[in-house]
């Protein structure tokens, strides 16, 4: 799976209620559909990011990130270096990576995340890219591998005062965890609120971005002509400038419908005004509720099919007409 601690049921599910336009109760930090990239401006994006998705898509595979990845990261950048509760940073970082789509996984959530946290300290945020010996060693301490210094191993008080240094925590006291591994594994099972409340402070911002964009004033490069439902307009023409324009001015998909009728004039606005009940998407395949189908079957009836075909048949190139332009 390309997702931790993500099932292909799970993912399919999910999926399949967006392909089918149900409304959706829970986000999923995973979808880009839930929680849109293209919608956060460019100085809402956390310094350092671009470092981090530079590092792990490379050092990891990860192959997309989403608006909630954005956010855990900012999260993070604002309580790393103000907060001392271990189990608050992994539960971030357990975030950022569960929002992530990997190629492969062959590293542990576990494991990846203690890698994030420590890297995010030595590279203070990921303003620069991490080096061999920063990734080197934060393996090390991961595995309990003794770490060179010098050329020379730790010994047993200079490993203590690390892991100290590193967790906040004495390694050798029997009453914490004794190593890594079950020292991040508690710290997941004991996350706090403060991560949900911060993380989804920063998703409700996403999402109030995420609605302003869709809701703005709508923008006009391209033009699209009135359609008014008279015999010698073509449906299916009108259908393709809409769509082109449509692309052109990069008008948000959850109004197409209602863009595309306000072109509609006279009889085809009469058609809509009576029909949008029956209209539940702009396009479907094979979906009889479909806006372009039902608006085609209408306006392009038999008698006219029967007058654009005599029409067609009875061109003909005039003298000076280019090939080019009679085809």
């Amino acid at each position: 799976m390309p997702f931790y601690n993500l099932s292909k049921a799970e993912l399919k599910s999910h999926q399949r209620k967006h392909r089918r336009g149900r409304i959706i109760n829970q986000k999923e930090v995973y979808c880009i559909q839930c929680y849109p990239t293209d919608s956060i401006p460019a100085d809402n994006i956390p310094d350092g990011f671009e470092k981090f998705w530079l590092w792990i898509s490379i050092q990891y595979t990860a192959k997309q990130y989403t608006g909630a990845t954005v956010a855990a990261f900012k999260v993070l950048k604002t309580e790393f270096f103000i907060t001392t509760q271990l189990n608050t940073l992994v539960g971030i970082t357990t975030k950022i990576l569960q929002s992530i789509k990997f190629r492969q996984m062959n590293t542990s959530l576990l494991e990846l995340s203690f890698y994030l946290h420590k890297l995010f300290e030595l590279t203070n945020g990921f303003k620069s890219l991490p080096t061999n010996t920063q990734v080197t060693n934060a393996y090390q301490i991961f595995h309990n591998i003794p770490v060179s210094n010098n050329n020379a191993n730790m010994n047993e008080g200079q490993m203590r005062d690390l892991m100290k240094l590193v967790w906040g925590a004495d390694p050798t006291d029997t009453n914490n965890p004794r190593n890594v591994g079950n020292l991040l594994e508690n710290t997941l099972n004991n996350n706090t609120n403060a991560i949900t409340t911060a993380l989804q402070n920063n998703l409700t911002a996403i999402n109030a971005l995420t609605t302003a964009n869709q809701n703005r004033t709508t923008s006009k490069v391209v033009d699209v002509p009135f359609f008014y439902g008279h015999d010698d307009e073509d449906p299916y023409e009108w259908c393709q400038l809409f769509e082109a324009a449509f692309a052109a001015n990069g008008w948000p998909d959850n109004r197409k419908i209602a863009l595309a009728a306000g072109f509609l004039k006279e009889a085809a606005r009469d058609w809509y005004e009576e029909d949008r009940g029956n209209i539940n998407q702009w396009h479907i395949d094979a979906n009889a509720n479909n806006f372009d189908t039902r608006f085609i079957n209408y306006f392009a009836t038999a008698a006219r099919r029967n007058q654009w075909t005599r029409e067609l048949q009875n061109i003909k190139q005039g003298d000076n007409e280019s090939v080019e332009n009679y085809s």
